[in-house]
């Protein structure tokens, strides 16, 4: 059979039980595309020595790396996106990184661990391990349908600050009701506290109700941009039907 050209690397299913799992999309892919880029032996660049587990990019040519295309439209993440992911990958200790002339030296944290395939071998005290091909009994396989559902709704999501995702059409319509002034505020409590612990970004999956939830009551915002409760109702009721649908109890 014929060698797949390019070579390979590996990527641990681990990974679903760490912080990237459930960080923003570009900061995913842009922490997957620099495991792809490392190099997997020293190489010699520009007259020194660039390690395994290392690359030297600049933050545009990690752009360019991940540009898609819209049928004949070039598409690239801004170079806040890139800043950002790379922000979160430091803290997160998944890389570490060097300003050069000419670039950045970017170094994979515990890239050998990662990348060694005898890391990865079953030993007797492992035997609860089951492949894709070996479903557990009585366990329901997973529904692909909606889960690539769920996948392109978050591609057709934009991020305003570091981890808030709205479509479009969701943030016209806030602009609208709420103003600009008041939604940029709004915005930027949600994002400080959904990064202020990353568990939140599974709980709340639908930004934009919580930012017209819960965060305009904080903030005392109503529709049209005016500040302070509506006169004449009571809104403890509508305040807790959208807290229940930020939780997921109700569609």
């Amino acid at each position: 059979m014929e060698r797949i050209p390019g070579g390979y690397y590996i990527k641990a299913k681990k990974i679903q039980t760490s912080v990237i799992a459930h960080a923003p999309p570009h900061v995913r892919e842009i922490w997957d595309w620099l495991i792809q880029q490392a190099n997997f032996k020293d190489i010699r660049y520009n007259g020194f020595i660039v390690k395994r587990g290392q690359l030297f990019r600049t933050y545009k040519e990690i752009r360019e790396g991940l540009h898609w295309m819209v049928g004949y439209r070039k598409m690239m993440y801004n170079e806040n996106h890139t800043k950002k992911a790379m922000k979160f990958l430091r803290e997160a200790r998944m890389i570490d990184t060097t300003k050069e002339l000419g670039g950045v030296l970017i170094t994979i944290l515990n890239y050998d661990y990662y990348q060694e395939t005898k890391n990865y071998e079953r030993t007797k005290g492992r035997t609860n391990e089951r492949t894709n091909e070996e479903p557990m009994k009585n366990h329901p396989l997973p529904d692909n349908k909606n889960k690539e559902n769920k996948e392109n709704k978050e591609k057709n999501k934009d991020i305003y600050g570091e981890f808030v995702l709205l479509t479009k059409d969701q943030h016209e319509n806030l602009l609208k009701d709420f103003g600009e002034s008041n939604l940029n505020k709004m915005i930027e409590k949600l994002d400080l506290y959904l990064g202020a612990d990353k568990k939140r970004l599974i709980k709340y999956t639908s930004h934009n109700h919580v930012l017209r939830g819960w965060v305009a009551d904080k903030l005392g915002v109503t529709k049209n941009g005016d500040k302070g409760k509506s006169i004449g109702h009571d809104n403890s009721f509508l305040r807790g039907i959208q807290e229940l649908r930020d939780k997921g109890e109700l569609d």
